[in-house]
């Protein structure tokens, strides 16, 4: 390499990075106003109709679970694994 090649890649290094940091300025702007912007709506809130296990066979390993503990619970299992398996469900 000569250096006319070394300048020349220092010209283009120094074109490069001068380039990052005006862009990296441009990214800083200040957000623009939200006065035009239409508010999301929430979704609605599930029905109060629903009761809490029709909800629980929603979620199928959830339900894997729940049934898990209970024949855990009817087999006298370990109480160790049957907490385990609750503090899954959280």
């Amino acid at each position: 390499m000569n250096e006319r090649d070394l300048e020349k890649m220092k010209h283009e290094a120094q074109k490069q990075m001068s380039d990052m940091h005006s862009r990296a300025h441009q990214d800083q702007s200040p957000p623009e106003s939200k006065e035009n912007e239409i508010p999301k709506k929430d979704p609605p809130p599930a029905s109060a109709k629903e009761d809490p296990f029709s909800v629980l066979l929603k979620d199928k390993d959830k339900t894997i679970i729940l049934a898990l503990i209970l024949l855990l619970l009817d087999e006298g299992g370990d109480q160790s694994l049957i907490y385990a398996l609750m503090y899954l469900l959280l």
